[in-house]
């Protein structure tokens, strides 16, 4: 089909454009930016982890609440939780102290469900740990 056929059906005319499909854009960012997508990378292996849920699907709202509940004064604020998909969370804090405290710290109970710590990195795979049975 050539850019330039008719729909089947359509009243337009030949003279219509169809959309160009399987487009590719090759981007190559700049040094520039490519240093700054590099220290925000470094920055949130420093400030990250990834909490895993096992026992329930709790919302964002809930995670911070466990997360108090267990650690109650000692939890520093949290700047941002996201959701990952399959029961993980990504946690972003203010320090490395309390990233570090999570990592010993390692699986909790809290209300009923399990909750695991785990450092984020950038290539952290949500399959890779549910295939190791956690």
């Amino acid at each position: 089909m050539s850019a330039t056929t008719p729909r089947r059906g359509s009243r337009e005319s030949s003279s219509d454009i169809c959309p160009v499909a399987d487009l590719t854009i090759d981007f190559t960012p700049s040094y520039d930016v490519e240093q700054r997508v590099q220290a925000e990378i470094d920055r949130l292996q420093q400030l990250s982890i990834v909490v895993h849920v096992v026992g329930g699907r709790p919302n964002r709202s809930d995670i911070r609440l466990l997360l108090q509940a267990r650690l109650q004064a000692d939890l520093e604020r949290i700047i941002d939780i996201q959701l990952l998909g399959r029961n993980c969370y990504h946690l972003e804090f203010e320090s490395e102290e309390m990233v570090q405290k999570l990592l010993r710290i390692g699986c909790v109970q809290v209300r009923g469900l399990w909750l695991q710590f785990l450092r984020w990195f950038p290539d952290f795979d949500i399959d890779l740990l549910n295939s190791v049975g956690t």
